[in-house]
């Protein structure tokens, strides 16, 4: 019986798959949306600008933060408190609110940009602080210098962008070009790329600092510092001894690790108005219908550490406790011109203080490893150091 073949039906083909729409990056539809991107970027750059400028601080002023300090401006006015430091100004927190004839009552005084480049000096004396503050300014001077490995290898980072800003500033830009012709040739990020490159330049004027090697040698070692001071004669200035703390490119700070005076010692103020001042080295006190003025002469810096009041009409007496430091030149106002009223002064050099380098200057090295003792015949040239060639305006 023959075998019939039986034909088998081929299976159908499987259906495709079906598509799976794959998101594109979120990056990809960014780059694509040009409006997007840009507004991105515009908020980006404004962000990056006012956080770094907003916490963008001195960093010589930054050493004086929350410290009790006094500040000297060029019109010879001084004001004393605690100090707070921001970008755009000073503020200094009196001792104790004041309230004037008015009523109005006053616990501070905020110095905005105008007033800050208007100032001569801010100095720091060690008997004007608390135990807490002088605690902190111990730990400050040994940081500072002292500085263990870490600060070291920062500060060294801080200097390295410094110098080579203008470098790390093309790299940057042309790192940021390179990548916005890959990405995107001819977008929004190629034709926004100085906006992209204004984040780099801000944050590297906040990284960097002002380096100068002339300056750098002598942190943390005895300099002479020329500060000049006003209405004292033509080119007047004083000569401050001290220890090289730090240097920015706006101000210099000096500390002084013994704050020991060359002379403490006690002044009454004229006990009439209109008396005679009275007037002893350095210092002139003078009583008026409105106040006791005590003026700083020179050539040393003067300390007010306190003013005992005497007792008038059943007041009892009462001491303030002052410690406000006298540039040459300047002066300050006590206004009880009714109580007989006795000073307690000194005169110094030595006080840790922050000035503007444009009236600041270190003229002299005061300990430099390079002379050598092995030459005792030599000498230093005594006429130019005593002249000190030109003095600051």
């Amino acid at each position: 019986m023959p075998t019939l073949a039986q034909a088998v039906a081929a299976p159908a083909p499987a259906p495709p798959p079906p598509s799976v729409e794959v998101a594109p990056p979120f990056w990809q539809v960014l780059l694509d949306n040009g409006l997007a991107l840009t507004i991105l970027l515009v908020f980006v750059v404004a962000i990056v600008s006012v956080v770094v400028n907003q916490r963008r601080r001195d960093k010589c002023l930054r050493l004086f933060h929350d410290y009790r300090v006094a500040s000297v401006s060029l019109a010879g006015r001084v004001i004393w408190g605690d100090l707070a430091v921001f970008a755009k100004g000073l503020e200094l927190v009196f001792d104790r609110p004041h309230t004037t004839r008015h009523g109005v009552v006053k616990s501070s005084a905020l110095l905005y940009p105008p007033e800050v480049e208007g100032l001569l000096c801010i100095a720091r004396t060690v008997d004007g602080l608390t135990a807490d503050e002088r605690a902190m300014r111990r730990r400050q001077i040994d940081r500072t210098f002292k500085p263990n490995l870490i600060r070291r290898f920062l500060r060294f980072c801080r200097n390295t962008v410094a110098t080579l800003r203008d470098a790390f500033s093309q790299t940057f830009s042309l790192l940021v070009g390179t990548l916005t012709t890959k990405l995107q040739p001819g977008g929004v990020l190629a034709k926004n790329q100085g906006s992209v490159n204004t984040i780099g330049d801000t944050l590297l004027t906040a990284a960097g600092n002002a380096y100068e090697p002339l300056l750098e040698q002598h942190i943390g070692r005895p300099v002479v510092l020329q500060l000049a001071t006003p209405g004292v004669g033509e080119n007047a200035f004083v000569e401050l001894p001290g220890y090289l703390a730090d240097y920015s490119a706006a101000y210099v700070a000096l500390f002084n690790t013994d704050h020991e005076p060359v002379e403490t010692f006690e002044l009454d103020a004229p006990g009439e108005v209109g008396g005679e001042p009275v007037a002893r080295a350095g210092v002139t006190v003078s009583r008026s219908d409105q106040a006791v003025t005590i003026a700083a002469t020179g050539p040393e810096l003067l300390i007010v550490k306190s003013a005992r009041m005497g007792a008038v009409e059943g007041e009892p007496e009462i001491t303030l406790d002052l410690n406000a430091t006298l540039v040459p030149g300047s002066g300050l106002e006590l206004r009880h011109r009714d109580r007989p009223i006795t000073l307690r002064l000194e005169r110094t050099r030595r006080v840790d203080v922050v000035a503007p380098r444009a009236r600041a200057i270190v003229y002299f090295g005061g300990d430099d490893p390079r002379v050598r003792p092995s030459r005792p015949a030599g000498v230093a040239p005594e006429q130019d150091v005593e002249e000190a060639s030109q003095p600051l305006a």
